[in-house]
């Protein structure tokens, strides 16, 4: 468990995405077509990047974006900036290479904040592992 921010749940984190899913997905079909994602970013904002991204996202190509396929390029997008900012190769984000993420781009400064707390295995470094259970417990709706 994270310090300080609850516990990880890998279910009501999984009931949080399909809740935020169905709700863009007003046909009910299983998928999200361009003119649902641009509805939603209309609506609220949400969903630029998908729209963006969709021929890349819709591996299948059927016109539609399933919560599977999301996922993969959720989880794709995420190594690929872990692995980027990975300096060293070490296999985890010490401070310095989070203070150079922030430096070029300036996102990061939760990570920084809350180094200590996100850090479970007090090795200094932060895994993939540890920074996706933050950012999971700290990204769902409340």
């Amino acid at each position: 468990m994270i310090e300080g921010l609850g516990s990880f749940n890998p279910q009501s984190i999984q009931q949080a995405r399909e809740n935020r899913f169905n709700t863009v997905d007003t046909d009910s079909s299983g998928g999200l077509s361009q003119d649902e994602l641009q509805n939603s970013i209309d609506t609220n904002g949400h969903g630029v990047k998908l729209l963006e991204n969709f021929d890349q996202i819709d591996s299948d190509g059927d016109g539609q974006l399933t919560q599977a396929e999301l996922q993969t390029a959720h989880q794709n997008a995420r190594a690929n900036r872990f692995e980027r900012a990975d300096l060293d190769g070490s296999g985890g984000l010490d401070a310095d290479e989070l203070q150079s993420v922030y430096d070029k781009t300036g996102r990061g400064s939760t990570l920084i904040d809350n180094f200590g707390a996100i850090d479970e295995n007090g090795d200094g470094e932060l895994s993939a592992d540890e920074i996706s259970a933050y950012r999971d417990i700290n990204t769902l709706p409340r």
